[in-house]
């Protein structure tokens, strides 16, 4: 695992584990593909796809990135999902929709995207 895949998953215990205590990692796994659709290294491939980018404003935190993940793969009211992320409505909307449009940005390299994608789910199986 990196480090980069490392600062994910403890990006993501306040989230992930609120509430509830500790977990094994097997659990704290489970519940990341669960909240965030994606495994921690292709969350580090997008988050690497995203600093490359044009548009990348150094104010995105990775903590952001999860939010929007949660966003997308949830899709639940944004009050109950700011609760889950410890901010207030408007804050969690705003990076939400902030992060969307980066990675929507990243369209025009979805070649490259795509093979760095690629490679992390040949990896994960």
């Amino acid at each position: 695992m990196s480090s980069l895949e490392d600062e994910f998953i403890a990006c993501s215990r306040p989230i992930l584990q609120r509430g509830q205590g500790g977990c094994s990692d097997r659990v704290l796994r489970f519940r990341y593909l669960s909240t965030f659709g994606i495994e921690p290294k292709v969350t580090v491939a997008l988050w690497n796809a995203i600093l490359e980018s044009r548009l990348f404003t150094h104010d995105i935190l990775k903590v952001h990135l999860l939010w929007t993940l949660m966003f997308l793969k949830v899709y639940s009211n944004i009050g109950i999902l700011s609760n889950m992320a410890d901010c207030d409505v408007k804050t969690y909307r705003d990076w939400t929709w902030k992060v969307i449009l980066v990675i929507d940005s990243l369209y025009d390299t979805k070649v490259s995207l795509n093979s760095h994608l690629n490679v992390c789910f040949s990896l994960s199986h």
